[in-house]
């Protein structure tokens, strides 16, 4: 069995009769193949062992903090990297690790993300600029994002803010805009209203200026076949009866004659002229000859089959001097059926017998 040297470091035993005083204990021997130098003086008791020096059979020590060295792997164990202090710098990476500026080694990644209704309120908010209804899904997700994103649920902030404003501008744009459009058209609808009140439409009347070379004869004349130089009496009474057809526009060619005899013509009404007509094909003629029938004569002789086939009527009116004057009365005419018959009796006294 070997002695065990005694360590050099130990504290003496106070019972050890060898320890108290006396010349100081030989020095510890060195590392293997460690040979001191003879100019340097041995270390005396309790001094710190020179650097590199370790004894035998001591574990190595442990790497400096921060620092690992390639490839070192003490006691066979797994490496080892220390976590950064906190608020501090984060450490060199190891061997097969890439250097992350403001993270740690190995790691690009934060693993937080933009929340989508924060994206969706920015692009709805864009696009509720053009359609103010789009505008109002934008101020909607856009204020659902800021909330989720208050909880912590993703991140986008300034995003969900911008979509809010732009939806909120979209809408306040589209007020305003339906507010101008319903007045333009509340505007456009009075002054349409208010164009057709006050228009009225004008109708320019002709006018007829006759000449005396036109015929007398307003049947069978050239011309207009409408005289022009003639006037007819205005104040001719209801009940007056001719002796003949008269073939002139003013009578003058006829008698007034007892309408108890037989007689040709008996004026039955008058009418009044708007215009005078300019020619014997004008329209206003057929209106008058028709109301002068229908209105007139049609209710006098109804229900006596007799006078119905013994009648008919004709117009006279004023000449176109006259009725540019302002003299437009004209007769609705009484006649027999048959221009060579005569009439017998009064339609407007009651004594009516038609052709006898």
């Amino acid at each position: 069995m070997s002695e065990v040297p005694p360590n050099p470091y130990s504290t003496p035993d106070p019972n050890d009769p060898n320890a108290q005083g006396g010349a100081p204990p030989p020095p510890p021997p060195g590392p293997p193949g460690y040979t001191p130098d003879p100019g340097q003086a041995a270390p005396g008791y309790g001094a710190p062992p020179p650097p590199g020096y370790q004894p035998e059979g001591a574990p190595p020590p442990p790497p400096a903090p921060g620092y690992q060295p390639p490839g070192y792997q003490p006691g066979g164990s797994p490496s080892f990297t220390p976590a950064p202090p906190p608020g501090g710098p984060a450490p060199y990476p190891g061997p097969g690790q890439s250097y992350s500026p403001g993270g740690y080694a190995g790691t690009t990644d934060s693993g937080e993300r933009t929340n989508g209704l924060a994206l969706t309120a920015l692009i709805t908010g864009i696009v509720g600029l053009c359609l103010p209804i789009v505008g109002l899904v934008a101020l909607i997700t856009g204020l659902m994002g800021l909330g989720k994103i208050k909880k912590g649920e993703g991140k986008g902030k300034g995003l969900a803010v911008t979509g809010v404003i732009l939806g909120a501008l979209g809408m306040i744009g589209g007020i305003v805009l339906g507010v101008l459009l319903v007045t333009g058209v509340v505007k456009l609808g009075e002054a349409v209203e208010d164009a057709v009140a006050t228009w009225s439409p004008t109708i320019e009347t002709p006018t007829v200026t006759p000449t005396d070379d036109e015929t007398d004869d307003p049947w069978t004349g050239s011309g207009s076949g409408i005289p022009g130089a003639y006037t007819l009496d205005q104040n001719i009474p209801l009940g007056t009866c001719f002796d003949v057809y008269s073939s002139k526009f003013d009578f003058s060619d006829a008698r007034r004659v007892d309408c108890e005899t037989p007689h040709a013509l008996e004026i039955i009404s008058t009418f009044t002229w708007s215009r005078a007509p300019v020619n014997q094909s004008d329209p206003i003629i057929d209106d008058q000859i028709t109301t002068c029938w229908h209105d007139v004569l049609a209710p006098m002789v109804q229900g006596n089959e007799k006078w119905y086939n013994d009648s008919n009527v004709d117009i006279w009116y004023p000449s176109a001097r006259q009725i540019n004057q302002g003299d437009n009365t004209g007769y609705c005419v009484l006649r027999p059926e048959d221009e060579t018959d005569l009439l017998v009796g009064s339609l407007i006294a009651g004594t009516f017998q038609g052709v006898p």
